[in-house]
């Protein structure tokens, strides 16, 4: 689901790949792009968070986060 951006409601975890691989927590409040990977089941998923490319788990996406509406459509009410 490429393109579907999520604002955290609480710190989320997520992987960096560039280089090692470390842990990053990305605070409450912060807004993550998908970049790639199925969104579904527990998998991880690519995101952009503040320029950087980190790997995130779909359920805490789902569990920890909303999913806001595109550019140019309205959010449901």
């Amino acid at each position: 689901m490429a393109g579907f951006r999520f604002r955290l409601t609480s710190d989320g975890f997520a992987v960096s790949t560039n280089g090692k691989i470390h842990s990053v927590t990305i605070p409450a409040g912060s807004t993550v792009t998908v970049t790639s990977g199925p969104f579904d089941g527990i998998r991880l998923v690519d995101v952009e968070w503040e320029g950087q490319s980190l790997m995130m788990f779909t359920a805490e996406l789902r569990e920890q986060g909303y999913k806001l509406a595109c550019e140019g459509v309205p959010s449901p009410k």
